[in-house]
């Protein structure tokens, strides 16, 4: 009973739909309310609110969360693979090897995020907002090609490939391609 009185539904049983109804806010609760499954209004819920993790477990083909019945958003393959899907279309998946990724192969990270590689992550891509950086601190840095030219370009007009060299904390400059003059200097 409300505190006016009159009675709320709680709960329908309706056996005309096999189902059984609660209203919003009505929490269907397991354990001292460790899990909560209910419909707030406006979002539907699964809420862990005890102690422990919430596990979710499988002995079937596979975990998928949908857009509706058909639209995948992601699925989790026992001893397989994890897919990712951006409007049903999968972008990402792990594989035995590592990770695929899917569409035009884009890896698009802010300024200053690193792919980094090794095990003390030794070796290092990334952008700084002004530069683009390859980063290697143990052993030594190969270029190797096993086809064609190795190449350098500055695609805009008249700029330079320097190579520098630091010895004893100082940067000098050993060898300039000038694109001015098509010159080494």
């Amino acid at each position: 009973r409300a505190s006016d009185g009159t009675l709320n539904e709680l709960l329908r049983l309706d056996g005309s739909a096999s189902s059984v109804n609660l209203p919003d806010n009505v929490k269907l609760n397991f354990g001292d309310s460790d899990l909560q499954i209910y419909h707030d209004g406006s979002q539907s819920r699964i809420s862990d609110t005890g102690t422990g993790r919430l596990t979710i477990e499988t002995n079937g083909d596979s975990i998928r969360l949908t857009k509706g019945t058909s639209e995948n958003m992601a699925v989790f393959t026992p001893d397989g693979s994890v897919d990712l899907y951006y409007d049903g279309a999968k972008k990402f998946e792990t594989t035995t090897d590592g990770i695929l990724l899917s569409g035009n192969g884009y890896l698009d990270m802010p300024d200053n995020g690193r792919i980094r590689m090794g095990a003390g992550y030794d070796f290092a891509l990334y952008h700084d907002s002004s530069s683009s950086i390859i980063s290697n601190t143990t052993g030594h840095l190969d270029l190797k090609n096993t086809g064609g030219d190795i190449r350098l370009y500055s695609e805009l007009n008249d700029r330079d490939i320097i190579f520098n060299t630091t010895t004893g904390g100082t940067t000098s400059e050993l060898m300039r391609l000038d694109g001015s003059t098509s010159r080494v200097g």
